[in-house]
């Protein structure tokens, strides 16, 4: 008889408690992951939504469009039930109207851009998260996240540069 590797005893011992799990909770109807992800259909809208923004529902991130007023040049960004208006000639929001101009989808994290800003954001409006704003198809999304949340930043960044480059092939 040879003695098992770490790696078989360990795999071993998963699949003892896998089964002992199973025989525990008891058969899982087949049935129930599609059902599963019906119902979950069912609950996200994904009309004329882009994939970012169906992948942002999907992972429970609350998505808010920012509109940008014609008249007094300001965006109005929803936060904590109140609107903030910025101009859009102001920091951040200078560099957002000109990927919009430019029909560059982008993400921008506020913190990076204006430290002061995102201190009175973060203090005045008591988030407890991350501000980010992104630009995609010409149009303006602010969203929160959890602080420090590289891994969601780079898939955002990675959707965006996507997009990005089938703008350029399609044109």
């Amino acid at each position: 008889m040879s003695v098992k590797t770490n790696e078989e005893h360990l795999i071993s011992q998963l699949l003892n408690e896998t089964y002992g799990l199973v025989e525990k909770v008891g058969p899982v109807e087949l049935s129930s992951l599609p059902d599963y992800f019906e119902k979950r259909n069912r609950q996200i809208n994904f009309d004329d939504k882009s994939f970012l923004i169906n992948h942002l529902l999907l992972s429970n991130i609350d998505c808010e469009k920012i509109s940008l007023s014609k008249a007094s040049d300001f965006f109005h960004i929803p936060m904590n039930g109140k609107d903030l208006h910025a101009p859009r000639n102001w920091g951040v929001f200078h560099e957002i109207t000109l990927a919009m101009k430019s029909n560059e989808n982008k993400l921008f994290r506020l913190k990076d851009w204006d430290e002061t800003f995102y201190s009175v954001l973060m203090n005045s409006y008591q988030l407890n998260k991350e501000p980010i704003f992104f630009v995609e198809n010409n149009e303006v999304y602010f969203i929160l996240i959890e602080d420090g949340d590289t891994t969601l930043v780079r898939e955002i960044e990675n959707i965006l540069m996507n997009e990005n480059e089938l703008l350029k092939t399609a044109a």
